[in-house]
């Protein structure tokens, strides 16, 4: 149909005045435009490829940040959990300063008093402003800490509210040693 049109018109039987009359058109059509083929059929415009790379680099840059963004809120919760672990190991090794005195200096044994290991533990969380479980096992040698706390993503965080949970675990011996000559 269109063919059929732009052959009649470029061959001179339709006239531009023609095309003036008809209503629907905004802007007439010049007979030099229709017959050097800078006008292209529907057909032509519908197949036309120009502009898809920009639209396909806009899809994959959208998917790309979201990828990056997702790789910076993971290491961001490992950098918390390693950084709870710390502390818990070292709120461990202050609670394993609270050695029985009694029994320390005469050298009957060493053990912690289990009272003085939890306090000087929970003061050392206290110091972070976090609160954890200190657990001292009945032969006072060793000592166990666990923390629970949140971690905020940066970026799923503010797309949505969400809180993901990491927790620290620490862990202290009491180990001492003595030399004979």
């Amino acid at each position: 149909m269109i063919r059929e049109f732009l052959s009649t018109f470029c061959s001179g039987q339709v006239t531009t005045d023609d095309l003036r009359t008809n209503a629907h058109q905004e802007k007439p059509l010049r007979r030099t435009e229709a017959c050097s083929g800078k006008v292209k059929p529907l057909t032509n415009l519908l197949r036309d490829d120009r502009g898809s790379v920009s639209i396909f680099v806009a899809i994959c840059l959208v998917a790309l940040m979201g990828l990056i963004a997702l790789v910076f809120d993971g290491v961001g919760k490992i950098n918390a959990q390693e950084r709870l672990d710390d502390i818990a190991a070292e709120a461990a090794r202050a609670g394993a300063q609270g050695v029985d005195p009694t029994l320390a200096i005469p050298g009957t044994t060493i053990k912690v008093a289990p009272d003085r290991a939890i306090t000087l533990a929970d003061d050392y969380l206290r110091q972070y402003k976090l609160t954890g479980q200190v657990t001292v096992d009945p032969a006072g040698t060793e000592i166990d800490v666990q923390i629970n706390s949140t971690y905020t993503p940066l970026f799923a965080g503010s797309i949505a509210n969400l809180d993901l949970g990491v927790t620290g675990h620490g862990h202290a011996d009491l180990v001492y040693r003595v030399d004979k000559p």
